[in-house]
């Protein structure tokens, strides 16, 4: 573990360096100087917090003196112990990365649970994920957009496994589709597979999104291209700089030569405006700059991002930075916004900023956390509209919580939310819940079926244990209502009700 630290200051001093000596400013030398005193390296961390208070073109020496210190030390403290390499495991993402074989490999569910407790570093996480989606058969990575694609650590994974199936690109268009109300996460994972699809349809791809304003995506849509042509037909594992996907064709034949200029120069201009996060006097200026850096939709940005969010001074530059990470689609800045929310007792202006990151990512994983500050009643408003901002996965995980406590369904933020939402949209929600669920046999937990009888009893009917629609499709059927309201207007709002109210009886 003292390793892994050693080596991740170390790398965020090449990123420092990456984007000029004036990013060594007080402000982003603090964090890694501090880590490096914990680590009990006491000279490389003064030397390091020295920096900043030199000028910039008497800086060169001493950053170049600290990577190596820190990467002799590293040598050091790796050479201490034998490594069997037979012990080891490629990361499929990254086959250069090593990680040691643990006894037994982990389910999805755990080893997502476990990254984001920080019981996994980011490259044990990918191995094991890599391996439980490997065990995912590919049809229901086609067919089930969330979760699947929604998960922004499997992203790439599921892309390189989704390309190679037929009728991958038209599911991947449908999500670009602003009427399926799909995350940013999602929709990142559709363009991955447009890309590595066809080489005629990546013409497609600009055309298909950007419509309802996203400058981000569509930047990360044309980088891709790029990316594409610049290899000319030579492919990469999913997972590489541009995020497309594993097995690329050439885009359109294009230019290579005029495709890899373009890289260069939207490369320059994410350095121009990574240094102006690092490095402005102005908050209004480092804000700007982090929400430009979203709309490049360049995942390079994400390093300078994740400091902004962690450790800017100013609270609004700190929300800026969180939700370009979202709108990014960061693996590892959704859990820490994770954590953070969960934290959110402790600290209230981190979760903020937390909850406007998950919002804007539209991953799973955030969209639960969202519902769960919900009910627990925290900053309703803000969660209620960050749940929106996250599409259909939050949708679906409110409908989840209300098939868990009916009386969720009441609450204003949860009819705001419901509401917004076309009629259309949610009896697709709902009848896609009942085929998840089950709509027979009353299959629910002990819970839900409490929740079904309590509310029942409610409105003057008796428990019924033996009802044929079960507690799941009770609770799906009280949110519909609480959105739509018993006598909504509009054929599909009224044929959404209507089922609703025979599944009550």
């Amino acid at each position: 573990m003292a390793a892994i630290r050693l080596a991740e200051v170390r790398g965020e001093v090449a990123d420092l360096l990456a984007q000029g000596l004036g990013a060594f400013t007080p402000r982003a030398v603090e964090a890694p100087a501090a880590r490096l005193r914990e680590l009990g390296v006491a000279r490389p961390a003064d030397l390091l917090a020295g920096i900043a208070a030199r000028p910039v073109e008497d800086r060169l020496e001493d950053v170049v003196r600290v990577h190596q210190v820190l990467g002799v030390a590293l040598v050091r403290l790796l050479g201490a112990q034998p490594v069997a390499l037979d012990d080891l495991e490629a990361v499929p993402t990254h086959p250069s990365v090593k990680v040691p074989r643990p006894a037994r490999w982990l389910a999805l569910d755990e080893a997502m649970a476990a990254a984001a407790r920080g019981e996994l570093d980011r490259w044990s996480a990918a191995a094991h994920l890599a391996r439980a989606i490997d065990a995912v058969p590919a049809a229901e990575l086609l067919a089930r957009v969330d979760p699947w694609w929604s998960i922004a650590a499997l992203a790439p994974m599921v892309a390189a496994r989704v390309a190679a199936l037929d009728g991958a690109a038209e599911v991947a268009r449908q999500v670009l589709t602003p009427a399926r109300q799909a995350g940013r996460v999602a929709r990142r994972t559709a363009v991955r597979v447009l890309v590595a699809t066809e080489a005629a349809l990546a013409r497609a791809v600009a055309a298909a999104i950007g419509s309802d304003g996203d400058l981000g995506l569509r930047s990360f849509a044309l980088a891709c291209m790029d990316e594409a042509r610049a290899r000319g037909g030579a492919g990469g594992r999913a997972g590489d700089a541009g995020g497309a996907a594993g097995g690329t064709r050439a885009a359109d034949g294009g230019d290579v030569e005029a495709a890899a200029a373009r890289l260069r120069q939207r490369r320059a201009m994410v350095g121009d405006l990574a240094r102006t996060l690092a490095q402005a006097s102005g908050p209004d200026d480092r804000r700007r700059a982090a929400a430009a850096l979203a709309d490049a939709g360049d995942d390079a940005a994400t390093a300078v991002l994740r400091r902004a969010w962690l450790q800017d001074s100013s609270g609004e530059v700190r929300e800026a930075a969180a939700m370009a990470l979202g709108r990014l689609g960061d693996a590892e800045a959704i859990d820490s916004f994770v954590a953070a929310l969960r934290r959110r007792d402790v600290d209230g202006g981190a979760a903020r900023a937390a909850a406007l990151g998950l919002g804007q990512s539209g991953d799973v994983a955030g969209a639960a956390a969202l519902v769960e500050a919900l009910v627990a009643g925290w900053r309703p408003p803000l969660v209620a509209e960050c749940l929106r901002l996250a599409g259909a996965p939050g949708a679906r995980r409110l409908l989840a919580a209300i098939e868990r406590a009916p009386a969720v369904a009441k609450r204003k933020s949860t009819r705001e939310i419901l509401g917004a939402m076309s009629a259309g949209d949610i009896e697709a929600l709902v009848a896609e819940r009942l085929a998840e669920r089950g709509s027979g046999g009353g299959g629910g937990s002990g819970d839900d079926a409490a929740a079904d009888d309590d509310a029942r009893g409610a409105r003057g009917g008796a428990p019924d244990r033996d009802r044929q629609d079960g507690p799941a499709a009770y609770g799906c059927a009280r949110a519909v209502i609480a959105a739509l309201g018993d006598e909504p207007s509009g054929k599909a709002a009224k044929a959404a009700v209507k089922r609703a109210k025979a599944i009550l009886g």
